[in-house]
């Protein structure tokens, strides 16, 4: 089917699932996800893997998947961990960040049906986009069973069964662009932003979003903090240093002291 195709050209990522218990079985008893598995399951299982990669010790989460899993990540370190997560967090304006993912990347996004408040389609927010279509397709279900459609019925005894391809989709970098569908992109860049940028510690500024550098701004909630000073292009070292800085305050300035 669709899915497969895509896994079998790399597109989409896979992991091998034990039906029996965890007992060695050959690989005919595998299944591939998240080609062939309701999606309740399926995300239930990456739940069960982001918490295992949040508790294993782990110093730290950079880049894809988990800005798109970010409820989840900050839910499970704030549970599981001593510390309070610390989240770093680069600014974008988002209609240039929407052109670029549009126009250079292959993206797997949620349908804009069961997007956020309906925005557009969108990356973020995976495990919520699922959990809107569920919603949606039990309402749908509900309603048709009320007015004895034909089409389509749900008993109490059956499950309600979605699949991967019934709630996510696959864009090429090579489609025709759509204005429409990049203008989604843009609206839920925006709200990812105003919601998390926030709660950040660490807001670098990477693609000179920001008219000030050097600026501490600090409210009753969060201290975010810009160090980079400004220049034709970042260097990786001043976010290293600075992270250094900000994360092991206490062994760098001891370091420090007995260097000095």
């Amino acid at each position: 089917d669709e899915c497969c195709s895509l896994w079998s050209k790399g597109k989409v990522s896979s992991l091998d699932v034990d039906l029996n218990g965890g007992e060695k079985v050959d690989g005919s008893e595998h299944i591939q996800l998240p080609c062939l598995i309701p999606l309740d399951q399926w995300a239930q299982i990456l739940q069960q893997f982001l918490k295992m990669v949040v508790n294993s010790g782990i110093v730290g989460l950079f880049d894809t998947p988990y800005p798109y899993l970010a409820p989840e990540v900050l839910d499970s370190a704030d549970k599981g961990r001593i510390s309070k997560p610390f989240i770093a967090m680069t600014e974008r304006d988002p209609k240039s960040w929407a052109k670029s993912r549009s126009e250079n990347h292959g993206l797997m996004v949620c349908r804009e049906e069961f997007s956020y408040e309906k925005l557009g389609s969108s990356e973020f927010d995976v495990l919520g986009c699922i959990e809107r279509a569920y919603h949606a397709a039990t309402n749908n279900a509900t309603m048709e069973v009320e007015d004895n459609s034909s089409s389509y019925r749900k008993t109490e005894a059956e499950p309600l069964i979605l699949h991967f391809w019934d709630v996510f989709e696959h864009r090429s970098h090579k489609d025709p662009l759509d204005p429409s569908f990049q203008k989604g992109m843009e609206r839920q860049m925006e709200h990812h932003q105003q919601f998390y940028l926030p709660l950040a510690n660490y807001t670098p500024d990477f693609f000179g979003v920001k008219n000030k550098t050097n600026e501490i701004e600090t409210n009753a909630t969060t201290s975010r903090i810009s160090l980079l000073p400004k220049k034709s292009r970042f260097d990786e070292e001043d976010v290293i240093l600075d992270i250094r800085k900000h994360i092991l305050r206490d062994e760098f300035e001891s370091t420090k002291t007995r260097n000095s």
